[in-house]
């Protein structure tokens, strides 16, 4: 069994490739801006969004690949949409029912622009995955203090997934950070749910024994320290140190960019250190530099491997106490798992 650490936080890309099998195409295919602006729908409407480009026609051995601007997704897709766009481009260029088109908006295919509940293959909406067994301990398990009872019913056991509504989203016409939702009876409804989840939802389910996955930062501190297990001695971060622990071959998460673009998975560029248990006066520690007191949640990430402990121990130590948490290091590697929040000064 072997335990693995990599980070603690408080608080260019690829053009796609496609195989073409069939008979070659003999000539470029004639597709051009003024073909696409031709296409319409069985009642008319136009088939492309207003202001679609057509960024490039790649002509590959056996079919075409086109290329649109992002103005493409900005309608809804479902399959037989994509279908009927595909014949109506081979119609317009006189392609052979042989030849293979493929669209793409980005670095994706447009197939992948259709929600998944709408994909002629798509994965079971209820119920447990078959890729995804019962896991051997949870997640996450804190501590209690000594002589309460343990949390057996309930949601004990259970991993929770919450959305606490919409968010920000960058508009490209006025070069700003905007909410999704308008502003509506002096509040917005990105900010007034968030309130409510955060604040009364997710603790409620963690007391009755559930660990809760948050898909928007749950902490509004402002602050943010990230301490990583390369930081240098002396980082303005903070310190990191530890005995009985080596490097590891398996990625973890890594402070190397300033900001990470779309498709950069930040805890694919650093590295991680594991232990082999048992081992004695084996121990890694973090130490941040809290820049203002206040309350901090705390995140961790990990390598994950069936081969990892399922209880791997944390302990807290914050302005006025110890928390002891135990983190099942099988499960959820490679992203930040909270611990708890507590207050530093």
């Amino acid at each position: 069994m072997r335990k693995s650490l990599s980070t603690l936080v408080v608080a260019t890309a690829t053009f796609v490739t496609v195989s073409l099998t069939n008979p070659p195409l003999a000539a470029q295919p004639e597709i051009t801006q003024a073909t696409l602006a031709s296409m319409t729908q069985p009642d008319g409407s136009p088939l492309l969004p207003k202001n679609t480009k057509l960024v490039r026609v790649e002509k590959q051995t056996t079919g075409v690949m086109i290329e649109l601007s992002a103005e493409a997704v900005e309608r809804p897709w479902r399959p037989a949409d994509v279908k009927m766009f595909a014949e109506r481009l081979r119609q317009a260029a006189a392609l052979p029912s042989s030849a293979e088109i493929v669209v793409v908006v980005g670095t994706r295919p447009l197939e992948e622009y259709v929600p998944p509940y709408w994909r002629e293959k798509r994965a079971p909406r209820c119920g447990r995955s078959k890729a995804l067994p019962a896991p051997s301990a949870p997640l996450r398990e804190v501590a209690r203090p000594a002589g309460a009872p343990a949390i057996t019913n309930g949601l004990a056991g259970k991993h929770l997934v919450i959305s606490a509504s919409h968010g920000l989203y960058y508009d490209k016409n006025t070069g700003r950070w905007m909410w999704q939702r308008p502003r509506m009876f002096t509040t917005v409804e990105d900010k007034l749910t968030m309130s409510v989840v955060i604040d009364y939802l997710i603790p409620m389910l963690e007391r009755a024994g559930a660990t809760v996955f948050a898909c928007r930062e749950r902490d509004p501190q402002l602050h943010e320290v990230i301490v990583d297990d390369e930081e240098a001695k002396g980082a303005a971060a903070g310190t990191f140190e530890c005995r009985g622990f080596s490097l590891s071959s398996a990625p973890g998460f890594g402070k190397t960019l300033e900001s990470y673009p779309e498709g950069v998975n930040p805890h694919s560029l650093g590295k991680t250190h594991e232990a082999s248990l048992p081992v004695t006066g084996a121990f890694a520690r973090w130490t941040p530099r809290i820049p203002e007191t206040g309350e901090y949640a705390v995140y961790v990430s990990y390598a994950a491997n069936k081969n990892r402990s399922p209880r791997a121990h944390y302990r807290v130590r914050y302005f006025g106490g110890v928390q002891d948490v135990y983190i099942n290091q099988q499960m959820a590697g490679n992203l930040w798992v909270y611990l708890g929040t507590f207050r530093f000064a």
